[in-house]
């Protein structure tokens, strides 16, 4: 998962210690932008194939469903100069590893790490259920700053961000339980490379009740923290170099979390695309039926005794966005799911340089221990820069509530918590073993989601009564909403 905390990741791994495309496809833009011409654009189809497009047109269908590749296509030319990285500079211009292929998986992963925006001040509204249906709600809010304006300088460690700098910084509060108020953390994170000493993220916590700052010591990749079905790894701490990372094949999605438009606004991604100059940009990704295509990449971590086998990441083919993941375990056996929605941030000069992804809700699945996690995101504020001294540990101290948390209805009974992300049992594939899962695992969804099916229509924003601003100040369904 790409690196934005998705529940205050830094208190969530501390409070366990403390008890408590379109290829053939369809539509591209390259080149300083894409070429404006009336209402057309052109684009790059397949490699050297051109054609004028109307970029609000729905994309072109290419695929009916699930296809899988008779051979999975590697990883790609490295870098001259850091081999452990795509032959850059970033981002990454097509590089064509079939002529109806513009990107390999290891290039595909590196966009969909580094989709955020500089700076980042979002509310989040966190329930989990666990196996006996108990519901705990979160209430919690973040500030993350981003230390760089050019991912090539991370990647090439350049003077502005050289070996062992620092690339973000994060502070996280929880505002719920009551009990919890106030109990915060601090995490900085550094540039890395595999061929020296790792310099490990930097984490500390406030506690209320004693009034102190103590600083922690990372734990295991695969620790996850308060039950949630999320590990260290899954938080940021994961590099896109770790692993080898193979397309097998494509896919389409008509829905993301239960959300029919897990992308947008749709004006946002057309006229001011996250990375302008590559194959993809600046056009609509949806379907006229209103789904996505996307390719699926296999990522296989290089240190044989790590706790997964591998991962399956969907990436949208345009917006090179992870909308869904599938973990399999040492036996192969599927572990977790991850389904990610996301609104594009547009510039607010002069504090944005570039827009950025902010994830609106994503569905986090644990299936061996029937863990499930919903948390919305929501009301982010990204046209005020973040000081250095709002990420300090003598602010932890002051137990400072810089903004409201969301006003949202509270998930309080198993019955109203949303619905199990789909399985696709009907995506059959050697790389995909949904048939291992408990059958009792399976009932429980089979139970819990025919709840939903009888109440019709899903709309899991509405569902917890929220109607403010998602993302760059764009009201829910035109609703009204505190931007504090």
């Amino acid at each position: 998962m790409m690196r934005i905390n998705w529940i205050g990741s830094e208190i969530g791994q501390n409070l366990r210690r403390w008890g408590i495309l379109v290829l053939g496809l369809g539509i591209f833009s390259s080149g300083p932008g894409f070429a404006q011409e009336g209402k057309q654009v052109k684009v790059e189809v397949e490699q050297g194939k051109w054609i004028e497009v109307d970029p609000y047109a729905p994309a072109a269908k290419t695929v009916q469903g699930w296809v899988e590749y008779d051979q999975p296509i590697p990883e790609g030319e490295p870098d001259p100069k850091y081999p452990w990285n795509p032959k850059g500079p970033f981002p990454y211009r097509p590089s064509w590893p079939r002529k109806n292929l513009p990107y390999t998986g290891q290039e595909l992963m590196v966009f969909a790490n580094n989709a955020g925006v500089k700076h980042s001040n979002r509310a989040t509204y966190a329930p989990k259920m666990n196996a006996r249906g108990l519901i705990e709600n979160t209430h919690l809010l973040d500030m993350r700053l981003q230390h760089y304006d050019d991912y090539n300088d991370v990647l090439t460690y350049s003077s502005k961000n050289p070996l062992h700098s620092r690339i973000y910084t994060t502070v996280s509060m929880l505002l719920t339980p009551p009990e919890l108020r106030a109990l915060s953390t601090l995490n900085r994170v550094f540039n890395n490379a595999p061929n020296v000493p790792w310099k490990y993220p930097e984490t500390f916590i406030y506690v209320p009740n004693l009034r102190k700052v103590r600083r922690l010591t990372g734990g295991g990749k695969q620790d996850d923290y308060l039950g949630y079905p999320s590990s260290y790894d899954d938080q940021g701490s994961r590099e896109v170099w770790e692993e080898k990372h193979e397309i097998i094949g494509e896919d389409v999605l008509c829905e993301v979390s239960y959300e029919k438009q897990p992308l947008s606004p749709l004006k946002n991604i057309i006229e001011q695309p996250r990375w302008p100059q590559t194959w993809g940009a600046g056009v609509n990704p949806y379907r006229a039926d209103g789904c996505l295509e996307l390719w699926v990449v296999k990522s296989t971590h290089k240190d044989l005794n790590y706790y997964l086998s591998y991962r399956l990441i969907w990436i949208e083919k345009r917006t090179k966005l992870e909308l869904r993941e599938e973990q399999y375990d040492r036996e192969r056996k599927l572990f977790r799911t991850y389904e990610i929605c996301y609104s594009l941030i547009a510039p607010h000069p002069p504090h944005i340089t570039q827009p950025g992804w902010g994830w609106t809700n994503v569905s986090a699945w644990d299936l061996k221990r029937n863990f499930y996690a919903h948390p919305w995101f929501a009301n982010y504020i990204t046209n005020r820069p973040i000081k250095i001294e709002d990420l300090s540990l003598s602010r932890l101290e002051q137990e400072h509530v810089w903004r409201d948390m969301l006003k949202t209805r509270q998930i309080t009974k198993a019955e109203d918590f949303p619905p199990y992300p789909r399985l696709y049992p009907e995506k059959i594939s050697k790389h995909r073993n949904v048939q291992g899962i408990s059958p009792n695992t399976i009932a429980k969804m089979k139970e819990h989601n025919a709840i939903w099916e009888k109440r019709g229509n899903i709309d899991l924003w509405k569902w917890i009564g929220y109607a403010g601003p998602i993302g760059d100040g764009t009201p829910y369904k035109g609703g009204e909403g505190s931007t504090k």
